[in-house]
């Protein structure tokens, strides 16, 4: 059902849950909020093209736990949002963000990679 939705409307579905996060948080209603945090996140994983418009909903929202977790989710696809041009409807903080959080996953691959490992990003 998810990816039979038109890109409009999967913005506007993850727009209301990222409005209900804001007032679970205020309500401190933690498992609503941590919940409605998980269905964003698991929802785009499923279509990060989403992804710049759902930082500007969380950094709108005041939904910090979000707006990480948002980053770290489609921090591996940086260098083409980059290319793609994507990253000019962010602030300069939140596309600064995105790239560190970047660096830090390449820089975490290439640990692994020299400890032996074999992580893929």
């Amino acid at each position: 059902m998810w990816s039979s939705l038109f890109r409009s409307d999967q913005i506007k579905h993850l727009k209301s849950y990222v409005e209900l996060s804001q007032v679970a948080q205020q309500w401190l209603l933690e498992d609503l909020n941590e919940q409605c945090v998980m269905v964003v996140l698991d929802l785009l994983a499923k279509n990060l093209h989403l992804g710049t418009e759902v930082i500007k909903l969380a950094d709108m929202c005041e939904q910090w736990r979000l707006l990480e977790g948002v980053i770290e989710c489609i921090a591996r696809d940086y260098p083409q949002m980059h290319d793609n041009g994507e990253l000019d409807a962010l602030d300069e903080y939140l596309a600064d963000s995105l790239r560190a959080a970047h660096v830090r996953m390449a820089m975490d691959y290439q640990e692994g990679i020299e400890n032996g490992g074999s992580l893929l990003l």
